[in-house]
């Protein structure tokens, strides 16, 4: 490294070394998202080799807004005419993982849907509203391929995508979802605000508040956008949601998050059904192989929604 690119008043002082050092280190941002990307994006996981009647291929939509999308399609034997395109979570920063995955491949045997599961952009390299478009490009590209249903949703930062997809196309007359899946989702980016977020979200070491807002800081770089409708829903036209299932633990950082955007859209006579878990944890549902008996009963209520 040249000297030049060292300010001057640090040349050949005792912090030169260590400014150097510096420079030809990863920021201390990458360090983060690295870690936060290997510690909750394992690829890994037993679930995907469940259900071999459900087959699994990845796809590349081509751009409908500003990017080509890749997608992989979870499809059954003898699927039925309706789609499920999934969001997953993972604070717009993770990408799909294992867990992801196997949830999209248990929901399409439990449904005989196909499922489609967005491979969205992510952080820090693509903020809002690029995760978002990709989104809305899998939604376009899947009412392209049946004449049925379209659901959308998915859990965490994924049903905060679902929610704000569907305030979109009405927004711009488009087809609106049949219905959406708001599944221990943000609704509103000023969570601080709520007593779940104070009382699971710090110290949690699995929810600890300080990744939360560093997520929130990429994704929503301008503190202006964080009332946005499309980043937060709970902000949005609500009267006009699809019917909307609402499902959260009790013991989730986004716990009051969810009850407050179910009590809107009840308030706006928007259609909701809200579920709650006493004493669990965030997108429990994810998890069979460790609670077993309480995924069943939480996946069984959302695949009945997504039935009737």
């Amino acid at each position: 490294m040249s000297k030049n690119t060292i300010p001057v008043w640090l040349q050949s002082g005792p912090a030169e070394k260590y400014y150097q050092r510096h420079l030809e280190q990863e920021t201390l941002r990458d360090v983060w998202v690295k870690m936060i990307r290997e510690r909750w994006g394992n690829p890994e996981n037993p679930g995907l080799w469940l259900f071999p009647d459900i087959k699994r291929e990845d796809k590349i939509i081509p751009k409908s807004i500003d990017a080509d999308v890749r997608i992989t399609q979870f499809t059954p034997s003898d699927p039925s005419n309706d789609i499920f395109v999934y969001i997953h979570g993972g604070g717009w920063m993770i990408p799909a993982s294992g867990k992801h995955l196997a949830w999209a491949k248990r929901i399409s045997h439990m449904t005989n849907m196909t499922v489609l599961s967005v491979d969205y952009r992510l952080l820090p390299e693509h903020p809002f509203p690029a995760a978002l478009n990709d989104c809305i490009t899998t939604y376009l590209y899947a009412r392209q391929q049946t004449s049925g249903r379209v659901i959308i949703g998915g859990d965490s930062a994924g049903g905060n995508m679902g929610a704000a997809l569907a305030l979109y196309c009405y927004e711009h007359h488009l087809p609106l979802p049949d219905k959406v899946l708001c599944l221990s989702s943000y609704s509103d980016q000023y969570f601080e605000k709520y007593p779940s977020m104070m009382a699971f979200g710090v110290g949690n070491p699995y929810a600890e508040m300080s990744v939360i807002a560093f997520m929130r800081a990429l994704y929503l770089p301008n503190i202006k956008d964080w009332d946005n409708p499309y980043a937060s829903p709970l902000y949005g036209q609500l009267d006009q949601m699809p019917p909307t299932c609402v499902l959260v633990g009790l013991e989730d950082p986004l716990c009051d998050d969810n009850i407050t955007f179910a009590h809107k859209l009840k308030e706006a006579n928007a259609e909701v059904k809200l579920y709650t878990f006493d004493r669990m944890p965030h997108s429990f549902f994810t998890y069979p192989e460790l609670m077993p008996e309480i995924c069943e009963q939480a996946n069984n209520l959302i695949v009945e929604f997504m039935l009737e």
